[in-house]
């Protein structure tokens, strides 16, 4: 039994590692749509507004009715709610929602948190980094990696071990729903301060900067017994304001107690808050602040702040951490201990399918591990491993951003099982190899394939990947292009 844990339908909400499992996989959903299913299965005994929705979720900043709608479609989708069917959650309408769906409370089917296996250099330097903060050196890290390395996992057994070291652990989550308060993360971090905290000790903080933090967290404004209003507009002035006022908050804290700040997908950061957190990593050189951001970098949108964490990445007073993919060897012995059931065989298809990234693999790890004890059978083929529908989206997605015909030459090479060349797909298709050469140039610049050194053979660049497109291809088409493939052809490897 863990308390935070919310199983219901097929699902488990893991509020202390801020996760959403469905049948077993990880359900990759915003921050935002964590905090509203949060608010729902804890307030689920009642039918809740609108506006106690807005306060909870959206931290007191003015949003349209229209935000609440958009989040609450999105928390349906994430959970398989398809109102009308298991109608999770209900719309009472003129008066608010309410989950509906039975929920059993501190259970865990599974969810306990996974080794975290192959970041002994990484953690060891974050334990340096630790002891010169706690010592009164304040330090700015940044973890970079794809999505599933294990940034999150990294970070949490870093905030972990500075709660056992006595500091204070305050999260803030970015969030690529359009159209969020600026100063979003921050919002998240300086109310988690005022819950920790007495009136008193918040005024304590925040004297002299009541008005400006009340910016950054509108719903702290009757806490604070500050003046400027909710929709009070932000002027350059009025920003340098806030940034003073939030560092000087922040390091007041500090010097109470060693203080940590972790800021999850600063990808999607706006760039008032990008600017916020280089104002307070020049501030805390002499401060016990450990200022810690986790960045995604396969999926960097195109928006002003993006600017901003690349000059912090190369920042020389900011220690920048880079997650590689795990290594074979550390892959198998995670899937070992989350899917002890599964062979020798499986486990290496799935490590070879996961392509280092953990996360993919203790996916395809428990979704083998289920489809066989409910087919009551010891080994499912390799070629037949279940692949849960969010992998198979994500991977089909990297496709989606090709050209038409360059895509339906991408999918033809998901046939070759090994690197092929341009005159094996051209063969394979039947086109032209200037076609082919075409094609496979734009899939290398997209990031979907990969050139060997001399460029004379190509690649998926996750297997993954391939395995999806192939099983994803008309099955008549399939059967043709195998048949292509027999076939003698000139320049294949």
């Amino acid at each position: 039994m863990r308390a935070g844990v919310y199983r219901f339908l097929d699902c488990e909400l893991d509020l202390p590692q801020r996760q959403l499992r469905r049948a077993g996989g990880v359900v990759q959903v915003e921050p935002l749509i964590l905090d509203l299913l949060a608010f729902l299965v804890v307030e689920r005994d009642r039918v809740v507004s609108r506006q106690e929705i807005l306060a909870a979720v959206w931290k007191g900043h003015p949003v349209g009715s229209s935000a609440v709608n958009a989040c609450m479609s999105r928390a349906r989708r994430a959970i398989g709610d398809r109102r009308g069917r298991s109608g999770a959650i209900r719309t009472f309408s003129g008066v608010g929602y309410r989950l509906i769906a039975e929920v059993q409370a501190g259970a865990s089917g599974g969810g306990a948190r996974a080794p975290l296996l192959g970041r002994e250099v990484e953690l060891a330097r974050l334990d340096a980094i630790r002891d010169a903060v706690r010592a009164g050196s304040g330090r700015t890290v940044l973890i970079a990696a794809a999505a599933g390395i294990g940034k999150t996992r990294l970070a949490r057994q870093l905030a972990d071990d500075c709660e056992a070291s006595g500091f204070e652990v305050l999260w803030g989550h970015c969030d690529a729903m359009p159209d969020l308060p600026f100063f979003w993360p921050w919002t998240q971090i300086l109310q988690a301060a005022a819950r920790t905290r007495s009136t008193s000790a918040l005024a304590a903080l925040a004297r002299g900067c009541e008005d400006e933090l009340a910016r950054v967290s509108p719903s702290l404004r009757e806490r604070l017994r500050a003046g400027v209003s909710p929709d009070a507009s932000l002027t350059d002035e009025s920003r340098l304001r806030v940034f003073e006022a939030t560092t000087t908050c922040l390091l007041r804290a500090a010097a109470q107690r060693p203080l940590a700040l972790v800021i999850d997908d600063l990808q999607w950061s706006d760039p008032a808050s990008i600017l916020l957190l280089c104002s307070l990593q020049r501030a805390i050189a002499g401060a016990r602040v450990l200022l810690v951001g986790l960045l995604c970098t396969r999926s960097l949108p195109e928006r002003a702040a993006t600017a901003g964490v690349a000059a912090l990445l190369h920042h020389p007073d900011v220690v920048a951490l880079h997650l590689d993919p795990l290594p074979g060897p550390q892959i198998e012995r995670l899937l070992r201990a989350e899917c002890p059931s599964l062979t020798p065989a499986i486990v290496d298809t799935i490590a070879a399918l996961a392509g280092g990234n953990p996360q993919v693999a203790v996916e395809l790890g428990r979704a083998t591990q289920g489809a066989a004890a409910a087919a009551s059978v010891a080994l499912v083929a390799p070629d037949d491993l279940p692949i849960p529908d969010r992998l198979a989206t994500a991977a089909l997605t990297e496709l989606a951003a090709l050209s038409a015909d360059s895509r339906s030459l991408v999918e033809a090479a998901a046939i070759f099982a090994r690197p092929f060349s341009i005159g094996a797909l051209a063969h394979l298709t039947g086109r032209l190899p200037a076609d082919a050469c075409a094609a496979v140039e734009e899939a290398v610049e997209r990031g979907v394939l990969v050139a060997s050194a001399a460029a004379t053979t190509f690649a998926f660049r996750s297997d993954l990947t391939r395995e999806c497109t192939r099983r994803a291809l008309n099955p008549l088409r399939r059967q043709r292009l195998l048949s292509a493939a027999r076939a003698p052809a000139r320049g294949a490897r």
